[in-house]
């Protein structure tokens, strides 16, 4: 008896989809184009790979149960910066917008909370005020993601600072797939009629979950059995190299250890990595100075009745990024250091406060 094959309809039934409703929101489409990644498709990952990556870097701690690290990291992601104040017993860290005159320093004096409801939030006044002294009325802070480059209280979210980047890796990884999927040798089958070119070609995609390496012609083309478009060239190695390249400078801004932008086959030296490490600890380092001491040491002097402010820290959620220059000599580079159960950057700077 000849065994069938299990389809990729079928597959989609047994979980429960309902058939005939897919194939009218497919159109034209068949099922096995359903796996098939264009640069938009390649686009949403990289983004939610961003997204992932960026919010794991820090974890608040000991927040209130109504708020969350992710939630605000997230909240940094998509908007750059936030407006942290207390009101009614309650800790708010909402989106702003600049409201009032900038002080002696470009900076701003005093910004309206956004409610992302919709919600009217009074404006709230901050530390330092038109001229430059300390604001005996100041009620918030402004915690950010990163040093903003204009002093205006704005600052370009991440989201939007990586998009070129997402976009230039989501089009290296669909001109890789079109590289490997023309450099792949193609088998040709012939047939009557062009009718049965599409049924046959359906066929072969629904029993393989791809068409490729088969390709169906009808009788007026190329002989059965005949293979062709072995001519071009697979630049896989090189597509993917380029776009290691550029995912590592996207991590690199980000402060997120990798192996740096040029990519070379022999191995790297051991100052490259240190010096690598270095660098990227510099970014971590002061988006902590920015959310740690610049945001919650600061709002919770603005608010002492508020004992549970103290117990709000900020730490970097990234260890270990290995502190090189603490080390005397080569033999204290320990196979645990390499491993990641060395000091890491949280621990170096508790033992040194």
């Amino acid at each position: 008896m000849k065994k069938k094959y299990l389809t990729f309809e079928k597959q989609l039934q047994d979980c429960g989809i309902e058939i005939a409703k897919l194939r009218k929101l497919l159109g034209d489409k068949k099922f096995n184009e359903l796996t098939r990644f264009s640069p938009q498709h390649y686009s949403h990952v990289l983004l939610d790979l961003d997204l992932q990556q960026f919010v794991g870097r820090y974890k608040t701690e000991g927040l209130p149960n109504y708020l969350s690290s992710t939630m605000l990291e997230r909240l940094l992601y998509f908007r750059g910066s936030f407006v942290a104040f207390i009101m009614g017993g309650v800790l708010y860290c909402l989106p702003y917008a600049i409201d009032g005159d900038l002080n002696v320093y470009g900076l701003p004096t005093k910004v309206k909370p956004i409610g992302l409801n919709g919600e009217d939030f009074p404006s709230q006044e901050l530390i330092v005020d038109y001229v430059g002294i300390p604001n005996p009325k100041a009620n918030c802070v402004i915690i950010y993601d990163r040093t903003p480059v204009w002093q205006a209280g704005n600052i370009v979210n991440r989201g939007i600072f990586n998009h070129e980047l997402r976009e230039l890796l989501a089009q290296t990884l669909s001109k890789a797939e079109i590289n490997l999927y023309n450099s792949s040798k193609k088998m040709t089958y012939k047939v009557d009629s062009q009718d049965q070119v599409d049924v046959a070609q359906n066929e072969i995609g629904e029993a393989y979950y791809s068409t490729d390496p088969y390709v169906v012609l009808s009788s007026d083309s190329t002989g059965e059995g005949e293979l062709f478009n072995n001519g071009i060239e697979n630049e896989l190695e090189q597509y993917m190299q380029f776009y290691a390249s550029i995912n590592n400078l996207r991590c690199y801004q980000m402060g997120i250890l990798n192996n740096g932008t040029f990519l070379k086959s022999e191995r790297s030296l051991t100052a490259e990595i240190s010096g690598n490490d270095y660098q990227t600890n510099l970014i971590l380092e002061n988006g902590l100075q920015l959310r740690e001491n610049e945001g919650w040491r600061r709002l919770e002097k603005l608010y002492p009745q508020y004992s549970w402010l103290k117990d709000i820290h900020c730490v970097i959620n990234v260890d270990p990024y290995i502190i090189k220059g603490q080390m005397k000599k080569d033999d204290d580079y320990t196979e645990e250091n390499r491993e990641g159960k060395g000091q890491g950057i949280n621990d170096y700077n508790n033992n040194t406060k």
